[in-house]
C-alpha cells in the first residue's frame, strides 16, 4: 500500500526532482542545526554578530554578482546557448569579485566606521572570495538544474553543510573565534562548487567547445532583462534582510546582532527545506514547458492543489502538536487551561 502510494505521488519527474532536493536539503540543513547547541558554547554572541555582518555584506553583493544571468541558463532550447550563458554568468562573477576587492582595499576603514563595527575591517578583504564562490555555485547550480541533475545539487548542498560544520567545530575547539565561522562558510562554499563541477563534468566537457565570445555577447544582450530588471528587484529584496543587520549593528552592538543572527538561523533552517527545493524544480519545469510552447496552467493548477493539501496537513498537524504541548505546559505549571 505504501509503495503504491509512493508510486502514485512521486511518479512524475517533477515530484521525483522535488523529493531528491528535499531529502538533500533536509540533510544539509539538519547537520548545522544539530550542532547549533555546541556552537553556542564554542562561540560568543559577539562572534556570531561579526559573522552575521560579514554574511550580510557578502550576500548583498553576491545576489547581483552574476548579473542574474544564472537564472537565464535554464531558458534556451539548446544546451549550446545555455553553456554560453553559464560562461557569461561566471565571467561577471569574476569581474564583480575583482571590483569588490579593489573597493575594500581602498575603503575598508570607511566601511567599518560607517557600520560602527571595527572588528569587521579585517574580514572585508575575504568578502570578494565568498562572493566569487557564491557566484560560481549559483551558475553551476542552474546548469545542473537544466540538466535535471538534482542528485548533484543535493550532494553539493550536503558537502557544503558538512564541510562548514566540520570547520566550525575544529576552529571552535581550537579557540579560533570568528575565523572559524567565516572560514567555515568559505570552505563550505568551495566544497559545494567542487562537488557540482565533479558531478557535472561530463556535460560541461561535452558542451564547452561551443563557448564563443561572440555568441556569449549575443545571448547577454538577448537576456539583458536579467541584469537590468531582475537584479534591481533581487538587490532591493536582499537589502531588506541585510539592512536589518546593518541597523542592529549601528544602533546596538555585535553581541545583540549575534543573538539575532543565531535565532534567525534556527528559525529559517526548517523553512528552507521545502521552499528552496520546490522553487528550483518549479522554475526548471516552467522553463521547459515554455520552451516547448506548452500551456503552463494545467501544471500550475496541479501543483497548487498538491501544495495546498500539504499546507493544510502540516498546518493542522502543527496546530494539534502545539495544543498538546501547551496543555501539558499549563498543567505542569498549575496554570489555567487556555481556550483554543
Amino acid at each position: 500500500m505504501i509503495k503504491l502510494l509512493k508510486r502514485k505521488i512521486f511518479k512524475s519527474d517533477f515530484s521525483k526532482g522535488v523529493l531528491t532536493l528535499v531529502s538533500g536539503t533536509a540533510l544539509a540543513q539538519l547537520i548545522p542545526f544539530l550542532i547549533m547547541p555546541l556552537l553556542s558554547r564554542l562561540y560568543t554572541p559577539d562572534d556570531f554578530g561579526v559573522f552575521g555582518l560579514f554574511m550580510a555584506i557578502s550576500s548583498l553583493i553576491a545576489v547581483i554578482a552574476t548579473g542574474r544571468y544564472e537564472l537565464a541558463i535554464v531558458l534556451p532550447k539548446r544546451n549550446k546557448d545555455a553553456v554560453n550563458l553559464l560562461f557569461v554568468s561566471i565571467l561577471i562573477s569574476v569581474f564583480i569579485s575583482i571590483i569588490t576587492l579593489i573597493f575594500f582595499l581602498l575603503f575598508s576603514e570607511q566601511v567599518s566606521i560607517l557600520l560602527a563595527e571595527k572588528k569587521i575591517k579585517k574580514w572585508l578583504l575575504i568578502v570578494p572570495i565568498l562572493v566569487l564562490l557564491i557566484g560560481l555555485f549559483q551558475s553551476l547550480n542552474y546548469w545542473a538544474n537544466r540538466q535535471k541533475s538534482f542528485g548533484s545539487i543535493s550532494k553539493a548542498k550536503i558537502s557544503h553543510s558538512t564541510s562548514l560544520s566540520l570547520v566550525n567545530l575544529l576552529f571552535g575547539f581550537a579557540k579560533r573565534t570568528q575565523s572559524g565561522l567565516i572560514f567555515g562558510q568559505i570552505f563550505g562554499r568551495l566544497m559545494s562548487v567542487l562537488t557540482l563541477l565533479y558531478t557535472n563534468i561530463k556535460s560541461l566537457n561535452y558542451y564547452k567547445k561551443h563557448i564563443s565570445l561572440k555568441r556569449s555577447l549575443y545571448l547577454a544582450k538577448r537576456y539583458k532583462e536579467f541584469p537590468l530588471i531582475n537584479s534591481l528587484q533581487a538587490f532591493s529584496d536582499k537589502s531588506k534582510e541585510s539592512g536589518i543587520i546593518f541597523i542592529i549593528t549601528y544602533f546596538f552592538s555585535s553581541s545583540i546582532l549575534g543573538y539575532y543572527n543565531f535565532g534567525l538561523r534556527a528559525i529559517q533552517s526548517p523553512l528552507l527545506i521545502i521552499k528552496a527545493s520546490i522553487a528550483q524544480v518549479f522554475y526548471q519545469k516552467f522553463s521547459e514547458l515554455k520552451g516547448f510552447n506548452q500551456s503552463l496552467y494545467p501544471f500550475f493548477k496541479k501543483l497548487f492543489i498538491k501544495l495546498l493539501i500539504m499546507a493544510i496537513i502540516l498546518l493542522f498537524s502543527l496546530f494539534f502538536l502545539v495544543r498538546l504541548f501547551l496543555k501539558y505546559f499549563l498543567e505542569e505549571n498549575g496554570l489555567k487551561q487556555l481556550d483554543m
